[in-house]
């Protein structure tokens, strides 16, 4: 019985193992403060059509922050759709991002907020002129 158990979760792990992932990234810039460069690497999850994390990277800083997806849906009349993650650094959770579309807009016309949770201050950033190859998350430092 404890080998098939074995084999059954061998299998399991596997084939999740195995799963393909896609990613997409996108460059911002903060209205209030145009150095002030984010760029979002969102993943997808192909086998079960799902947002499984992404990645946030700011021009002042070296290193990557992770975000954890939490969902999708609407709160506000003007988007067509918004994408919501946490934000874990340190092994704590510190702040939220939204992925905002704008109805008629295509994903390139998106916008983030970013909400802190230790100070509350709210800041929209908008799409950068960036794109392709110039829009990248580079190695941590």
């Amino acid at each position: 019985m404890r080998t098939k158990l074995f084999l059954i979760a061998l299998c399991l792990h596997i084939g999740a193992a195995n799963a393909q992932t896609t990613s997409q990234t996108l460059c911002f810039v903060s209205n209030k403060n145009r150095a002030t460069e984010l760029v979002l690497r969102t993943y997808l999850d192909e086998e079960i059509q799902k947002k499984v994390g992404a990645l946030a990277k700011y021009s002042t800083s070296k290193k990557s922050i992770s975000l954890a997806y939490v969902d999708d849906g609407t709160t506000d009349d003007s988007v067509d759709y918004e994408l919501h993650w946490l934000e874990i650094y340190g092994g704590k959770i510190t702040g939220e991002y939204r992925l905002l579309k704008p109805k008629m807009a295509t994903i390139l016309g998106a916008y983030v907020k970013y909400r802190s949770f230790k100070t509350g201050q709210e800041t929209v950033f908008i799409p950068s002129e960036k794109s392709g190859s110039d829009c990248v998350i580079s190695r941590d430092r």
